[in-house]
């Protein structure tokens, strides 16, 4: 094993550098693209029945060289995942397509309340979406 300080140092007197590129981290964060909702929730991230207030946000996991993107939508009723999608992008259909899930999986009545970050997956035309919501939303 050679330790870091003889490299450095050998690579010193040979002249050698690295280039060592920063990491980049991950931010959803593209300025406001639509009208942007009040925060109902309020930070009380507590619910007294299922399908009462769901959360999402999207999180990004890097595979090898390449990264996907993970949307759940969490009730806060019991910190289950109600859905979930995962894809290659992070865009407005990963994100309509996780809360599309599960809006016909739990078919939850009136009154829910979905909270997001309102990052840029989340804001855009809802076109399509709307029609997953039940008729009497």
């Amino acid at each position: 094993m050679v330790s870091r300080k003889l490299v450095a140092k050998l690579m010193k007197r040979e002249g050698l550098t690295c280039l060592v590129r920063q990491k980049k981290r991950y931010n959803s964060y593209r300025g406001t693209l639509s009208t942007i909702a009040p925060n109902v929730l309020a930070r009380d991230f507590t619910a007294t029945s299922p399908n009462q207030k769901w959360v999402s946000d999207v999180t990004e996991f890097r595979l090898g060289s390449s990264k996907i993107y993970l949307s759940p939508i969490i009730d806060l009723f019991d910190h289950s995942v109600v859905s979930y999608t995962v894809g290659k992008t992070a865009n407005l259909e990963l994100t309509n397509t996780s809360l599309r899930k599960a809006l016909n999986k739990a078919k939850p009545g009136p009154g829910l309340v979905v909270h997001t970050d309102q990052g840029f997956q989340y804001q855009g035309s809802a076109e399509g979406l709307v029609d997953s919501f039940p008729s009497d939303f």
